[in-house]
């Protein structure tokens, strides 16, 4: 289990949240299913 609080956890998760919104912005939702390195990468 980690050490880190709940909070710090929480922060985590909306900070990747938000890398992958940036990082699919401008994509279709085609595009980002053709797209093996994006789609792999965020599941």
């Amino acid at each position: 289990m980690s050490k880190r609080t709940p909070n710090l956890l929480i922060e985590d998760c909306m900070e990747s949240i938000h890398k992958i919104f940036s990082y699919t912005l401008d994509m279709t939702f085609e595009s980002f299913l053709n797209d093996s390195g994006s789609s792999n990468s965020q599941f």
